[in-house]
């Protein structure tokens, strides 16, 4: 079909195109029963940006029940956002959350209702679903099995290849060479790595004067606003760093300078290579110390899980022997 390889010329992480995509496919097929969401219908009827824009679109049931939609692919979804949504939801209304791209790496259900429960808003969890890349993919394929009209089933094979192909962006980086990897590959390793080692961290770009970064921290405080200095560990692509955060400013030098003898020392009792930055910066968060080589692998182009335990492991106990310092000195 041309009109469908015109649509698929379109950037794969592109929303509008998604959107454009979905909503068809929601329309004219019984995609949303194949969704698995407790919702069977015989009519849909389908808005785009209800509610001056606070949904994506939102679909009628059977003349009736209304499922607002909210899609993101690689954006963030911002809390306000979801605030609102929920806040906005009448009795008998749905929000159905599609998280298809590196959003979904981020978010889940679960994170979501979290926040119903601090707005007090407990009563809006069982209209709330949340659909997954995997879900999509398996609903969006099971069309192409089904009577349905040639067009139509040509767009959902298309749409099926290219959720796979959005997959694979954030699984590629386990094939391939250090040196290679891009954002989405980042992105995925670091996904990976806080599930596999259970680390309660998290990820983001994070912006600076250099162009910005992929970076990944954990060992951050549950109640930083307690706190008035803290220590924790980042990665910075393949940098694995140790940070301090300093809220006064008239002791963030003296702190910095104290964590990061008191981080290198320890570091060297435990053979671990860590050495001070290249420069030191100053504000509220610095790096004191980064370790002298690639935390991925030791003698490889491809990642060592092994390796990588082993480092984190002795980072975090050098992190700890270090804060107990500061502490004591403070």
């Amino acid at each position: 079909m041309a009109a469908i390889d015109l649509l698929f010329d379109w950037a794969a992480t592109s929303e509008r195109m998604h959107q454009v995509v979905l909503a068809c496919l929601l329309e004219k097929t019984k995609l949303l029963d194949k969704l698995d969401i407790g919702i069977k219908c015989n009519d849909i009827k389908l808005n785009i940006e209800t509610q001056n824009r606070l949904y994506d679109f939102t679909i009628i049931v059977d003349n009736k029940k209304h499922v607002h939609i909210e899609l993101k692919i690689d954006a963030p979804l911002e809390e306000n956002q979801i605030i609102k949504q929920i806040k906005n939801l009448k009795n008998e209304e749905m929000l159905l959350y599609f998280l298809i791209g590196t959003t979904r790496l981020k978010w889940d259900k679960e994170k979501i209702l979290s926040i119903c429960k601090k707005q007090d808003k407990e009563n809006v969890k069982e209209s709330i679903e949340t659909i997954g890349l995997q879900e999509l993919r398996e609903a969006v394929n099971s069309l192409t099995t089904n009577s349905i009209d040639n067009d139509l089933r040509d767009l959902a094979a298309a749409y099926g290849t290219l959720l796979n192909k959005i997959e694979d962006y954030t699984n590629a980086f386990t094939d391939k060479k250090l040196a290679e990897w891009n954002r989405y590959d980042w992105i995925g390793y670091f996904s990976t790595l806080n599930d596999k080692f259970d680390l309660g961290g998290d990820w983001d770009y994070v912006p600076n004067r250099s162009g910005g970064f992929m970076g990944f921290w954990w060992k951050i405080p549950k109640e930083i606003a307690e706190k008035n200095f803290y220590g924790y560990l980042q990665l910075e692509h393949d940098k694995l760093c140790w940070k301090i955060f300093v809220s006064e400013k008239n002791m963030q030098s003296k702190l910095r300078n104290n964590f990061s003898t008191a981080v290198i020392e320890t570091a060297i009792k435990l053979n671990l290579g860590a050495k001070k930055p290249s420069r030191f910066g100053l504000g509220k968060t610095m790096t004191v110390a980064v370790f002298d080589k690639d935390y991925r692998s030791e003698n490889t182009d491809k990642i060592d899980w092994n390796w990588t335990k082993e480092i984190f492991k002795k980072a975090e106990l050098v992190l700890e022997e270090a804060k107990k310092y500061l502490n004591e000195q403070h």
